[in-house]
């Protein structure tokens, strides 16, 4: 097609063409920027929940390696028995809290699975054999978790045993495992080990604590 001064134009075929090329390309791009962004929406979360991991597994490492040594509970009955049990999906131990969050001291724990996921319970210590965990504080520690799975190295005779249940109230585990898992990912085992240390509390500068990293 020619214009007056016989310059060629663009036919309607030739424009319908272009513009079809040109709706193909933009949904090519648009494509091409949805996929771009989940990519972008994935590595975010996976770098979240790799973020959460580790601050969670340096917590409880720090909280776990912290058991005191300290004997008598849960009662006079047993003199010898320590603060401490531990089950496939349970843990009640008397420990040090950290300072750094927050209250410092002897509190007694509790962790274990609850309705909104891995949850640590604490108490501060006043002489009590057993808390009162109705009125114990809590934090969330992994939202979402499902499974929690709990195994203690037994050394007292050798060679070692992993155990499932801790059943020796007299004598501590020498590590403890923790395994967490969500409904889209399992966590890697948390191991602690239980080694004596000097009381970090000074009502109990003559006991020993239990501690240690991985």
């Amino acid at each position: 097609m020619k214009t007056a001064g016989g310059t060629r134009g663009f036919t309607l075929l030739e424009l319908l063409v272009v513009m079809a090329l040109l709706s193909l390309l933009m949904l090519g791009m648009g494509s091409a920027l949805r996929s771009t962004a989940r990519v972008e929406q994935g590595v975010d979360a996976r770098l979240a929940r790799a973020d959460a991991m580790r601050v969670t597994s340096d917590f409880l490492r720090t909280v776990l390696s912290r058991v005191s040594a300290r004997q008598g509970a849960p009662s006079a009955a047993r003199p010898d028995a320590h603060y401490f049990a531990g089950s496939a999906d349970s843990l009640w131990w008397l420990g040090v809290m950290p300072a750094r969050h927050g209250a410092g001291g002897m509190h007694h724990f509790r962790l274990g699975i609850e309705a909104a996921g891995l949850v640590l319970r604490y108490q501060a210590w006043r002489g009590e054999a057993l808390p009162d965990w109705d009125r114990a504080e809590s934090l969330l520690l992994v939202a979402g978790a499902t499974q929690m799975a709990l195994r203690f190295e037994d050394d007292r005779r050798l060679p070692s045993r992993w155990v499932d249940d801790w059943t020796a109230p007299e004598a501590m585990p020498r590590r403890v495992s923790l395994e967490v898992a969500t409904p889209s990912q399992a966590w890697p085992a948390v191991v602690v080990q239980m080694r004596a240390l000097p009381g970090t509390d000074p009502t109990l500068a003559s006991e020993p604590s239990y501690g240690g990293g991985r």
